[in-house]
C-alpha cells in the first residue's frame, strides 16, 4: 500500500507565491474546491482579471479495514492558466478540515478558448499510525485512494479557464480547448495605418484622403485632425496644409499623417531695357513651369530666360509672356522702343609677342559707332592706342562707349626672354660627351674645337682623330636675341676598349650563375682577369652571400674594368612562439626572408596573415600549431604545440546540487534551474578567461532566466553558491 500511495507529482507549469491577499471561507464540512466550474467567470481578453477560488481541506478519508486520518495539504500547482494569469494560495499548508483561499490574478491575451485546469496536491496522511505522503491532481488522488479500497469524496474537480474577447461569458463545453502559451504573453498585434489619396491639388480643388487600416481586431475608430471619424474625408485647403488620422481598435491606436500640397496658379512678371536696337529682358514670374514670349516682330522663344533680343527696324513693340503651370496661366505686355542702330564693336590690334625690355603699342579698333567714342583701358588710358612694356606676359582689355552702348575686348602681349646658353662635356678616351642645358633657345649652332659643327639641341658623342686641348663652343639663338657658352676637354688617348659584365645576378642560397665578360672597342688579342682569379671570358660563382665580382680586360688598345653585384637572397626560416591563456593562443612570428604565410591552428582554422590575432579555441586538449613561410627561395616550417585547458564539460568540478542550463548553447535568453538547494544563494557568470560579467545575489527561486544582453558570443561558465561553490557549469552564447 505504501508503494500505491507514494506518487510525487514531477511537472510544475508556474511558479506560486502563497500567502495571497485573500480572506478564507467559513468551514462547511463540504472539502474541495468551490464554487462550481460553470460559476467561475470568464477572463477577458486585455482586461485585468482578479478572483478567488475557496478550499476547504478533508479531515479523514473513509477506508474499509483501516484508518486514514490526514496531518495536512497542500495545494501545489493551478496548471494550464492562460498566459499572464498567475494563482497564489493564503498560506503554505492546510490542516485538517482547515480551509483556505486561491487567488487568481492578471491580464492575458491568450487565444479564445476553455483552458482545462489541473489541480495538483499533496497530502501528508497518517495511514495505521505511519506517516505517508500522497501527490498529484485531484482526479489521480480520486483514483489512487479508491484504489486501495478507500471511498471517493464527492468533490468539483474539472475546472476551466474560459477566456474571451469582450463581452458575455459562454458556457462550459462551448469554447475550443486551449493549451496556455506559457507565463508571459506573446506581444498582441498592433494596428497599422497609412493615408492615401491625391496630395497635390491646385488652389480652388478638394481631394480625398483614406485611411487604409492594417493589423486590426474588433472594432476600428477614426480622429481626423479635421475633426472627422470616418475612414475618408474630403478637404480643400488653400495652402499646403497637413493631415493626421489616429485609428483605434482593442488592441491600442496608431496614427499617419500626410501633406496636401496647395498649388496656384502662376503670376506672369517681367522687365524690359532697350539699347540702340536690343532689348534685354528680366523675368520674374513665379510658379510657372513653361512660358512662351512673343517679341512683337513675329520672334518668339520657350526659354524661361530669353537672351537679348535685336530687332532689325525701328519701332514701338509689344513685347508678351504667357506664364504656365499645371493649375493655369498668366499674362505679361510690355511695350518697348527702338530708335537706333545697332551699338558699337571693338578689337584689339598690334605686336602681341615681343621681347624682353621691348615695348608695343596696342589699337583699339571700333565699328559700327555713332557720336563720340570713350576709351577705358585696363591700365587707365583713355585714347585708341597705347603703348605698353610688360616684364611678362600680361593681358590688356578695352571698353568703348558711344550713344547707342559699349563693347569690350582683351588681348594677351606674350613677353620672350633671350636664350641662357649652358653644357657641361666628359671625355672618355677620344671621345667627348655633350649635355646640352640650355633654356629659352629655338636654335643651337656648335664648334666641337677640330673644325667639326653641329645644330643639334642634343649633339651625340663628339669623336676627335688625334689628342690635344680643344674648346667647344654653343651659341644658342632665339628671337630675342643669342648667348654663347665655351668649354675646354683635353683628349690624351685613342679610343680604348670597354667591358660589361652581364649574367644572373640575383640569385637564391645555395644558387650558381654564370658571369660573362662582354668586352667592346677592344683590340687584337683580349686578356681577361677576374677578381675570382678567373681568366676566362665567363665562369660560374655559387656565393653564399651578396658579393662584388670584377672583371679587367686587357688588349693592345688599352684595358677597361667592369664590375657586377651577385645577389643573394636567402631561404625563409619559419619561427615562432605560441604562448596561452585559457582557451586563447597568442602568437608571436620572429620568421625572417618570408613573403607569405600559412596558419594552420590544429583545430581546422587557418590564416594567412603575417600576425595572425590571437587564436580562440573550443575545445582543450593539445593542439599543433603550423607555419609554413614561402618566398621565391623556397619554404620553411616550424610546428609548436599548445596545451589548452579550461574549455569544455571535463574542467568543470561535480556539482552537489542538480543544475540544468536550457538551451544550451543559446543566442538571446536561457533558462537556470537549481535543484537540491536549500535556503538563499548567488548566482555569477564567467567569461572563459575568469573575468566576472554578470552576478545576482540573493536568490531563492530556483528557475530564473538570464538574458545575453550585451555579452560576445563564446564560452562562459555559470557558478552557484551560498557560503561554498555549490555547482558549475559551462555556458555557451553564439
Amino acid at each position: 500500500m505504501k508503494n500505491i500511495l507514494t506518487v510525487i507529482l514531477l511537472s510544475v507549469a508556474y511558479t506560486t507565491n502563497i500567502f495571497s491577499q485573500c480572506t478564507p471561507p467559513s468551514p462547511t464540512g463540504n472539502p474541495g474546491l468551490s464554487p462550481a466550474p460553470a460559476n467561475v467567470p470568464c477572463l477577458e481578453r486585455g482586461v485585468p482579471y482578479d478572483y478567488t477560488l475557496n478550499f476547504e481541506n478533508f479531515s479523514s478519508f473513509n477506508c474499509s479495514g483501516f484508518s486514514v486520518s490526514i496531518n495536512s495539504a497542500t495545494i501545489d500547482d493551478l496548471d494550464n492558466l492562460p498566459c499572464g494569469i498567475t494563482w497564489q494560495a493564503d498560506q503554505s499548508s492546510y490542516t485538517a478540515g482547515e480551509t483556505g483561499c486561491i487567488r487568481i490574478t492578471g491580464t492575458t491575451t491568450d487565444v479564445v478558448g476553455q483552458y482545462p485546469l489541473t489541480v495538483s496536491m499533496t497530502f501528508n496522511l497518517n495511514i495505521l499510525g505511519s506517516p505517508y505522503t500522497v501527490s498529484g491532481s485531484i482526479p489521480d488522488l480520486i483514483q489512487q485512494m479508491t484504489a486501495v479500497g478507500c471511498s471517493a469524496p464527492s468533490i468539483n474537480t474539472n475546472y476551466f479557464s474560459r477566456v474571451i474577447d469582450p463581452g458575455t461569458c459562454p458556457a462550459i463545453g462551448t469554447l475550443p480547448n486551449g493549451t496556455s502559451s506559457g507565463t508571459t504573453c506573446p506581444p498582441t498585434q498592433q494596428i497599422a495605418v497609412s493615408i492615401s489619396g491625391n496630395n497635390t491639388i491646385c488652389n480652388g480643388a478638394s481631394t480625398t484622403l483614406t485611411a487604409n487600416v492594417t493589423n486590426s481586431t474588433g472594432t476600428v475608430t477614426y480622429a481626423w485632425s479635421t475633426s472627422d471619424n470616418t475612414a475618408s474625408v474630403n478637404v480643400s485647403p488653400t495652402t499646403t496644409t497637413s493631415y493626421t488620422v489616429t485609428v483605434t481598435d482593442q488592441n491600442g491606436s496608431a496614427t499617419a499623417s500626410t501633406s496636401v500640397t496647395v498649388n496656384q496658379e502662376p503670376n506672369a512678371a517681367f522687365t524690359a531695357a532697350t539699347l540702340g536696337t536690343t532689348a534685354t529682358i528680366t523675368n520674374t514670374t513665379t510658379g510657372a513651369t513653361s512660358y512662351s514670349w512673343d517679341f512683337g516682330d513675329s520672334q518668339t522663344s520657350t526659354a524661361q530666360n530669353p537672351p537679348a533680343h535685336t530687332y532689325s527696324s525701328n519701332g514701338t513693340f509689344t513685347i508678351t509672356l504667357i506664364a504656365t503651370n499645371s493649375c493655369g496661366s498668366d499674362t505679361a505686355t510690355q511695350q518697348v522702343t527702338i530708335s537706333g542702330g545697332s551699338g558699337p564693336s571693338v578689337s584689339i590690334s598690334g605686336n602681341t609677342t615681343i621681347c624682353s625690355g621691348e615695348s608695343t603699342a596696342l589699337t583699339a579698333n571700333v565699328t559700327n559707332s555713332t557720336g563720340i567714342i570713350t576709351y577705358a583701358w585696363s591700365t587707365s588710358g583713355n585714347t585708341a592706342s597705347i603703348n605698353v612694356s610688360p616684364t611678362t606676359t600680361t593681358s590688356y582689355t578695352v571698353t568703348v562707349t558711344d550713344q547707342n552702348g559699349s563693347a569690350t575686348a582683351s588681348t594677351s602681349v606674350t613677353v620672350n626672354q633671350e636664350p641662357n646658353a649652358a653644357f657641361t662635356a666628359t671625355t672618355s678616351g677620344i671621345s667627348a660627351t655633350i649635355t646640352n642645358t640650355t633654356t629659352g633657345a629655338t636654335s643651337y649652332s656648335w664648334d666641337f674645337g677640330d673644325t667639326q659643327t653641329s645644330a643639334a639641341q642634343n649633339p651625340p658623342a663628339h669623336t676627335y682623330s688625334s689628342t690635344g686641348t680643344f674648346t667647344i663652343t654653343l651659341i644658342a639663338t632665339n628671337n630675342c636675341g643669342n648667348d654663347t657658352a665655351t668649354q675646354q676637354v683635353t683628349i690624351s688617348g685613342g679610343s680604348g676598349p670597354s667591358v660589361s659584365v652581364s649574367g644572373n645576378t640575383t640569385i637564391c642560397a645555395g644558387e650558381s650563375t654564370t658571369l660573362t665578360a662582354n668586352p667592346s672597342n677592344a683590340t687584337g688579342t683580349i686578356a681577361y682577369a677576374w677578381s675570382t682569379g678567373g681568366t676566362t671570358s665567363s665562369f660560374n660563382v655559387s656565393p653564399t652571400s651578396s658579393t662584388t665580382y670584377s672583371v679587367t680586360i686587357t688588349a693592345q688598345n688599352g684595358s677597361a674594368t667592369a664590375s657586377a653585384i651577385v645577389t643573394v637572397n636567402p631561404k625563409p626560416n619559419a619561427v615562432f612562439a605560441a604562448s596561452t591563456s585559457g582557451a586563447v593562443a597568442t602568437i608571436t612570428n620572429a620568421t625572417t626572408n618570408s613573403t607569405s604565410y600559412l596558419w594552420n591552428f590544429g583545430d581546422g582554422q587557418t590564416s594567412a596573415a603575417q600576425n595572425p590575432t590571437a587564436h580562440a579555441y573550443t575545445s582543450s586538449g593539445n593542439f599543433p600549431i603550423t607555419l609554413i613561410a614561402t618566398s621565391d627561395c623556397g619554404s620553411d616550417t616550424a610546428i609548436q604545440i599548445v596545451n589548452i585547458i579550461g574549455v569544455g564539460i571535463s574542467s568543470i568540478a561535480p556539482s552537489p546540487i542538480a543544475l540544468k542550463i536550457y538551451p544550451n548553447p543559446f543566442s538571446s535568453t536561457a533558462t537556470v534551474e537549481a535543484e537540491n538547494i536549500t535556503g538563499a544563494f548567488d548566482f555569477a557568470l564567467y567569461s572563459i578567461t575568469g573575468l566576472k560579467v554578470y552576478e545576482r545575489t540573493g536568490l531563492t527561486e530556483h528557475k530564473f532566466t538570464i538574458d545575453r544582453n550585451s555579452l560576445a558570443q563564446g564560452v562562459y561558465f555559470i557558478e552557484v553558491r551560498n557560503e561554498k561553490i555549490l555547482g558549475r557549469k559551462k555556458l555557451v552564447i553564439y
